[in-house]
């Protein structure tokens, strides 16, 4: 499993490839250089910018699209919707969630009503 930097920065790069992929956006490359907390905040930043430039309408025009997913192993093919839901919003969560798990562990502060957005 990889540490803390590692699953921000692979929340950042699946946030930014469901852009890229299903709203056909350009691709923004981000170096996976950070080393400290204020570096990941500046990535999530630039990642929320990104995504603010997608128009809503490409994302619900993409529905039925194709969306070619390269793998090392394979060409995952699916619909706009299906790469959504089948493996975007999936691999998001996993990531977002670890990278929490590792901050509880770590004795950081933070529980159910942060990860929900009450606090």
């Amino acid at each position: 499993m990889g540490d803390l930097v590692y699953q921000i920065q692979r929340v950042s790069d699946t946030a930014k490839g469901f852009a890229v992929r299903v709203a056909k956006i350009e691709n923004v490359p981000l170096e996976d250089n950070e080393k400290t907390m204020e570096d990941l905040h500046v990535r999530l930043a630039k990642t929320i910018e990104i995504l603010e430039s997608v128009k809503e309408a490409d994302v619900n025009a993409a529905e039925d699209a194709e969306v070619v997913l390269k793998t090392r192993a394979a060409e995952l093919k699916f619909t706009g919707q299906s790469y959504t839901t089948q493996f975007a919003l999936p691999n998001f969560y996993f990531h977002f969630v670890t990278a929490y798990a590792l901050l509880r562990k770590e004795g950081v502060e933070v529980g159910k009503s942060d990860y929900l957005g009450r606090n």
